[in-house]
């Protein structure tokens, strides 16, 4: 085990990594170049952030990296000292990546993995206000930001639901804007690893993609926060940061707390991405037709390797197929899907998903077989889970009513 505290965040040392072109399965083939990885954030560093700026107490002391062999631990306040409570953690590339390549703006994709080594309870010392994962550029002074923010404030009922939310562009400050990402969950928190990923346009100024696990949403409405830098530093860089962030403190108690993240890994993608948006229904509303008629966008889709389908995933964690998308227009698709049976007394009132992704041929063959029975679930007709070479691109959630 190791620690690292006090670390320079403006060093630049990657000696291991190695540029790597990759030519994604999904997402219309886009060309991704991975420009950096870290398994346990060994070269990563910590920076402090007081909820009192004008009388601050804190110093990096009060933050900690702890890097293990396969993964990290991010402590905030650790000597639940007054006055601490955040805890930004990161690593900036300034001006080229490692292959001396020069830093420009464009798409690019943050993705790890993160998980709560304790539940978060108001009744101990070890309390949580929310994880961070953001990624920044800076080109000229003016700094963009795209951040997931897992709200788990157990005082709240966001919190106590674990809402994945994103920081979004306001009139005057952010606005934390819900994602509709673990809306519905039956069991809000557990010490299981968990997968994000976000995927910004620095170019265009705005979000592209969300994802928490299985669930992706479709961002591309929502511009990018524009930071304020409190320098005078005017270098292109790019950070990305994993943010552990303790409980505010009150008048007569302070908080700690740790999350862990590993496998982390920043690439650049530099084809438009094929995305899609769920248009109708709403997210979230009972439905009472059967077949539910889906209607929504979809943008650089023109691959003849990759289809685009609608499926249901059920309560149960059942997934069914429903069928590829039929477009209306160059931009525009409709599918007919089956959220539960309006007859079956069981459906009544549960939560399904109903999904837009990509797939592979390898993948299409697969999400067909349910369609023949021929699944390896529910008597053939589901499975029991996506097939390699599907990617979400949109969902919603609809309560299935009594017709």
């Amino acid at each position: 085990m190791k620690s690292s505290r006090k670390q320079n965040i403006f060093v630049f040392a990657i000696f291991l990594f190695v540029i790597v072109l990759l030519y994604s399965i999904v997402g219309g083939g886009n060309a991704q170049y991975d420009v950096y990885t870290s398994k346990n954030l060994s070269n990563h560093s910590v920076t402090m952030e007081c909820p009192d700026k004008k009388n601050c107490s804190c110093t990096v002391d009060d933050v900690e990296i702890t890097s293990f062999e396969s993964y990290a631990n991010v402590t905030s306040n650790v000597q639940r000292k007054e006055n601490t409570y955040a805890n930004a953690i990161g690593y900036k590339l300034i001006e080229t990546f490692p292959d001396d390549t020069p830093i420009t703006s464009g798409i690019y994709k943050y993705e790890g993995k993160v998980r709560l080594p304790v539940l978060p309870d108001v009744n101990q010392t070890e309390k949580p206000h929310a994880v961070q994962m953001s990624i920044q550029f800076q080109d000229g002074g003016e700094t963009l930001e795209g951040r997931i923010y897992w709200d788990l404030d157990p005082w709240t009922q966001d919190g106590k639901r674990g809402k994945i939310k994103v920081h979004t562009n306001g009139v005057d400050l952010p606005i934390l804007t819900d994602t509709g990402i673990r809306s519905y969950q039956n069991k809000p928190f557990d010490t299981d690893w968990h997968t994000f990923e976000l995927v910004v346009d620095f170019a265009t100024q705005k979000y592209v993609t969300a994802t928490f696990d299985d669930e992706t949403k479709n961002l591309c409405d929502y511009e990018l926060v524009q930071v304020e830098s409190s320098s005078n530093d005017t270098n292109t860089f790019l950070n990305i940061t994993t943010e552990s962030l303790a409980a505010r403190p009150s008048s007569n108690e302070n908080f700690t707390w740790t999350t862990q993240f590993k496998d982390l890994n920043l690439s650049r993608i530099t084809t438009l991405p094929v995305t899609a948006k769920i248009t109708e229904p709403e997210d979230g509303v009972t439905v009472f037709d059967d077949p539910v008629s889906v209607y929504g966008m979809v943008k650089n889709f023109a691959n003849d390797e990759l289809s685009l389908w609608a499926c249901v995933k059920s309560y149960d964690g059942i997934w069914y197929p429903q069928e590829t998308l039929t477009m209306t227009g160059e931009e525009t698709w409709e599918a007919d899907t089956r959220p539960g049976i309006p007859t079956n007394p069981a459906d009544i009132g549960k939560k399904f998903r109903i999904v837009v992704l990509v797939a592979t041929r390898e993948a299409d063959k697969e999400l067909r077989k349910p369609l023949r029975g021929e699944g390896d679930v529910a008597d053939g007709w589901g499975l029991k889970a996506l097939p390699k070479g599907a990617k979400t691109l949109d969902q919603i959630t609809v309560i299935r009513g009594k017709s």
